[in-house]
């Protein structure tokens, strides 16, 4: 507490400097000015302009101090265990080259082959039989969390719910364009954060109503049960993507509260921004109306903007950068960045691997598959 006050009086008697600089100024101009041979209040009203402009030069730069604070925030001991892991983890992260492998591989023996050679299983792993047991368990998704939550301080728990919530509703969203939209692909998108020997992970078991109780967070647990009503009724799965946005955007509200996640709250916003426009431009476009997404816009959280393309390729552009931020040179940086992006980044690898076993299985077609990968090149 004495620190604290001790920096608030410094703070007081800077900002009362530069605001009493024109004074001070005028003061020795008008005493100055005889031994500059002007009158006294030419001295003075000299000393006035003086003393603005190094006020106002003063109040530029300590703001720009506090814009570069606020772009480059401060690190945090408290997620030094968190990124141990992921600095070991980082580069397991699988290559383009290696989902290319899994999607090429002819049959059971060449499927397991392969990914004996990417060190996805055992050298000594021989059962055929348990090989759709393998694969099930290579793209759950749910256990990245689990770790992340251990090694996470108690504030970072939170948005690691957050996240979760947000994964288990675009999921949903997937679900819907799989199963009502027909879209082959989106089946390998439906991934949330939820064991894989549950029930509720395929597609059909996403549209259900009993998902409600493993979302985290209480407002969007309620809004969930009418979002998939109205998302089947009225045929679009915009509600749903619009939810899973709204969901976002509490959780980068709830992060921004954090020291060293305040930047990185700022660019989670755009995806949220993002997601939430593709929702209302579906909706525009199809003359449908949304409760749920007339909610959503009324609470103020998201803005409204023209976005190329469709989620997935607003997933990918984020991912890709993400990507970058996680695979950069030298140590990880304490901060928030650092997490969100191994935790989307390891999204995009199961996303991948599931499109990768699909075509194995003939599920798709083998250049949709590579095209539709997130990983980047």
């Amino acid at each position: 507490m004495r620190s604290m006050g001790i920096g608030g009086f410094k703070r007081a008697l800077i900002f009362l400097s530069i605001g009493l600089e024109p004074v001070i100024f005028a003061i020795v101009g008008w005493y100055a000015a005889p031994y500059l041979k002007i009158s006294n209040a030419i001295g003075a009203l000299i000393g006035v302009i003086m003393g603005f402009g190094l006020m106002f030069w003063s109040i530029w730069r300590l703001g720009l101090s506090a814009e570069l604070k606020i772009q480059y925030e401060i690190e945090s001991e408290k997620l030094r265990g968190l990124t141990s892991m992921i600095e070991v983890d980082r580069y397991k992260v699988l290559k383009r080259s290696d989902i290319m492998k899994i999607i090429g591989a002819h049959g059971p023996i060449q499927l397991l082959n392969v990914l004996k050679e990417i060190s996805l299983i055992n050298k000594d792993f021989y059962d055929i039989d348990k090989l759709d047991e393998v694969t099930l368990d290579l793209v759950d998704f749910s256990h990245i969390i689990i770790e992340m939550r251990v090694k996470s301080p108690l504030e970072f728990v939170k948005i690691l719910d957050g996240l979760s919530d947000f994964f288990i509703l675009l999921a949903v969203n997937f679900a819907f364009k799989h199963e009502v939209e027909s879209d082959p692909t989106a089946k390998a998108f439906a991934l949330p954060p939820i064991p894989s020997r549950e029930k509720v992970i395929d597609p059909k078991g996403l549209l259900s109503t009993n998902l409600k109780d493993l979302i985290a967070s209480q407002e969007i647990r309620e809004l969930y049960i009418q979002t998939l009503e109205e998302a089947l009724s009225i045929n679009s799965r915009a509600p749903l993507l619009a939810l899973a946005a709204y969901s976002l955007a509490l959780t980068c509200r709830d992060l921004g509260r954090l020291e060293y996640g305040k930047v990185y709250a700022l660019k989670l916003k755009e995806l949220a921004d993002k997601l939430y426009s593709i929702a209302t431009i579906e909706l525009e476009k199809r003359g449908l109306r949304s409760d749920i997404v007339k909610k959503i816009r009324d609470r103020g959280l998201l803005r409204i903007f023209q976005v190329e393309g469709q989620e997935v390729d607003v997933m990918r552009s984020f991912i890709y950068e993400a990507h970058e931020a996680l695979m950069r040179s030298g140590r990880i940086p304490l901060k928030a960045e650092s997490i969100i992006s191994y935790l989307f980044v390891k999204w995009c690898e199961k996303v991948s691997l599931k499109l990768a076993f699909m075509a194995a299985r003939g599920e798709i077609d083998i250049p949709l598959a590579y095209s539709c990968s997130l990983l980047p090149l």
